[in-house]
């Protein structure tokens, strides 16, 4: 699975016409969007926390 990932982008950076340096920006390109889908599932995570936190707040505890 990610290998076939490393695959696609090495291609994409070696046909894009925007590289000039191919495998560089190739991986400047995959780490970049390692590091949003990254920030992504931690922002959704934090999401999930909060509303199950205003839930625990709405419900009166004995």
């Amino acid at each position: 699975m990610w290998q076939s990932l490393v695959h696609l982008w090495h291609w994409l950076g070696t046909q894009s016409p925007y590289s000039y340096k191919g495998w560089d920006m190739t991986w400047g390109g995959f780490v970049l969007m390692m590091t949003a889908a990254f920030a992504g599932l931690v922002g959704v995570i934090a999401g999930l926390i909060d509303e199950r936190r205003s839930k625990n707040k709405q419900s009166p505890k004995c």
